[in-house]
């Protein structure tokens, strides 16, 4: 069976050896505009009940 199970864990060397080796394996990808917009929709979101 392929570690492409649905269940594959890493080792813990693995995850050693990741974390060691300082690349960000997600690129950051919202903006200034985009943060903005959601906080925003988020406060129109909430709103008041009263």
């Amino acid at each position: 069976m392929a570690d492409t199970s649905y269940m594959a864990r890493k080792s813990v060397a693995d995850i050693v050896k990741s974390a060691d080796s300082g690349e960000r394996p997600l690129a950051k990808t919202l903006g200034v505009l985009s943060i903005t917009a959601m906080g925003i929709g988020a406060i129109i979101g909430a709103g008041s009940s009263c």
